[in-house]
């Protein structure tokens, strides 16, 4: 039973990592919309309309997608000890 739960609590927080790192939040206001990557750091930023016309431009920071990997890769190591050691 304990190792079970260590499996389904791993996969339940990889799971909830991989799509807080690729979750994408719309900013739409008159002259600009882009699309925000990333949480709990927004690490990347795709932008697709300026007053000038439609663009299809990128934007990345590696230092926070670095981060973002480092913590959800923490959160799911942590996980897994801890339903390891609890049993």
């Amino acid at each position: 039973m304990g190792k079970n739960r260590a499996i389904i609590l791993t996969v339940i927080s990889s799971i909830l990592g991989l799509v807080a790192i690729l979750w994408g939040s719309t900013y739409s206001v008159l002259d600009l919309e882009e699309v925000k990557y990333g949480f709990p750091l927004i690490w990347g930023r795709h932008l697709l309309n300026t007053i000038v016309g439609p663009v299809d431009k990128w934007y990345i920071d590696y230092n926070s997608m670095i981060i973002d990997l480092v913590f959800w890769f923490g959160v799911i190591i942590l996980t897994l000890s801890i339903s390891l050691y609890k049993e």
